[in-house]
């Protein structure tokens, strides 16, 4: 939920323009985590060229080609100098939101809307109160779960290759599991695969 509940607004009508099917609000960071690896290595964006970057990009020639032929990615929610990406989370996430706040994004989306983050079986009840649709594991009854940002390393490591790339990996992963768990297909799947702790 961005703090600037207008630009918010705009962008959810934007994305039914477009024809998207579901909307899906992140209630998992409030604040941005420490990210010290991103810190230490002076990751911002846009990408700020340092003599660590430009060391990196001399011992992999392909980013110098990338860079010079691709037009820079732009973010109409992160424009401005260059800074750390934990700063412009806080800056554009909106740490205090509340349940009328999901009721206030359902009440401007009519389609789907899928809660990610959620961390108790009391809030799960609680957002579907408010709106929301799809909210579980699929070994303890959900028709789908959600990936987080394992798309997007595949995405910077390799464009559209890369995206392919992680989801054949995460297929694999769970083709996998599901052999070593003895089960064919995914409604197989119940509450004895789980490990309770």
């Amino acid at each position: 939920m961005w703090r600037d509940r207008r630009a918010g607004e705009l962008l959810v009508r934007r994305a039914e323009a477009a024809g998207y099917e579901a909307l899906i609000l992140t209630v998992d960071t409030p604040v941005a985590g420490a990210r010290m690896r991103d810190a230490r290595n002076g990751l911002t964006i846009p990408p700020r060229l340092t003599f660590r970057t430009v060391g990196e990009m001399a011992l992999h020639p392909a980013w110098w080609g990338n860079l010079l032929i691709t037009r820079p990615l732009e973010f109409a929610s992160m424009t401005g100098p260059p800074a750390a990406l934990a700063d412009m989370i806080n800056a554009l996430f909106d740490p205090t939101m509340t349940l009328a706040d999901l009721e206030w994004l359902r009440s401007i989306w009519s389609g789907p809307l899928v809660v990610k983050g959620i961390q108790t079986v009391e809030d799960a009840r609680r957002v579907v109160d408010a709106g929301a649709d799809v909210v579980a594991c699929i070994a303890q009854g959900a028709d789908l779960v959600l990936v987080g940002r394992a798309y997007l390393y595949g995405l910077m490591a390799g464009g559209e290759r890369g995206v392919d790339r992680a989801a054949e990996i995460l297929a694999d992963e769970v083709a996998r599991t599901m052999r070593l768990l003895g089960v064919r297909a995914s409604s197989e799947l119940g509450r004895r695969h789980v490990a309770q702790s």
